[in-house]
Parts: C-alpha cells; sequence; structure tokens
C-alpha cells in the first residue's frame, strides 16, 4: 500500500473513532481518533498534501484532542490542541473562509485553557492571533 493510500486510510480510522465516540461516549474510540490524526500529523505525505487539507488536519486533530482533554483532564492534549490551532491561524490566508472556524476552535482551547490554570499569557497569546498584519 502506498503511504497516499496509507494516508487516507488513517483519516477515515480518525473519523470513524471520532463518530464512535461521539454515539458512545467510549473513551477507547476517543483515544484511537486521537492517535489517528497524530499518525496523520507525522505522516510522510502530510507535508506534501495540499494546504486546505494539512489546515483541516490540524483543525481536526486539535478538535479530537480537546475533546480528550475534556474526558480525561489531561493538560497535555490541551495544550497540544492550541498549538495545533495556532499553527492553523498561522498558516491560514487571512482572505480563507475557514479562518473564522480556526480562530474559533484556538478561543475555545485559549479560554478552556485560562480557566483550568488562570495563566494571563495565554490571553495575551490569543489576542496576538487576531493581529494578521
Amino acid at each position: 500500500m502506498s503511504d497516499p493510500e496509507r494516508l487516507a486510510d488513517i483519516v477515515t480510522t480518525a473519523r470513524e473513532a471520532e463518530q464512535r465516540y461521539v454515539r458512545t461516549r467510549d473513551r477507547a474510540a476517543l483515544d484511537c481518533a486521537a492517535a489517528a490524526w497524530l499518525r496523520i500529523l507525522e505522516h510522510s505525505e502530510f507535508s506534501s498534501a495540499p494546504e486546505r487539507v494539512r489546515l483541516s488536519a490540524l483543525n481536526h486533530a486539535g478538535s479530537v484532542l480537546l475533546l480528550r482533554y475534556w474526558a480525561r483532564a489531561g493538560v497535555d492534549d490541551l495544550n497540544r490542541a492550541v498549538e495545533l490551532w495556532e499553527q492553523a491561524v498561522k498558516a491560514t490566508p487571512p482572505d480563507s473562509p475557514d479562518l473564522p472556524e480556526y480562530l474559533s476552535n484556538m478561543g475555545a482551547g485559549l479560554s478552556t485553557r485560562f480557566s483550568r490554570t488562570g495563566w494571563r499569557l495565554t490571553w495575551r497569546k490569543g489576542f496576538g492571533s487576531f493581529d494578521r498584519r
């Protein structure tokens, strides 16, 4: 099986596992989804995928990690989710129709992290993402 086919298979696995978690709240399914999204980001073909595919994958991976944070309270998942959304926001063209979604998700992650830690730099970092000059 070639790498591009494998990448597509991993995306299917990630989406199916996430859907299974949403339906059943089975944490093993959520772990499977998170692991699959992280494998996608590390896949040898990921960096050469179309920009919109890469940005969408960063966003989806962040969303799944935030779900896992809420389910398991693992701060590493929360921090990684915010990092992924920051990457997506920085790489997204200002006129992209996807930018508001990425900013909203990053805001949710930053708000969650602030609620947990009270870390003021979290807010400064979030506001800095809105300045895209």
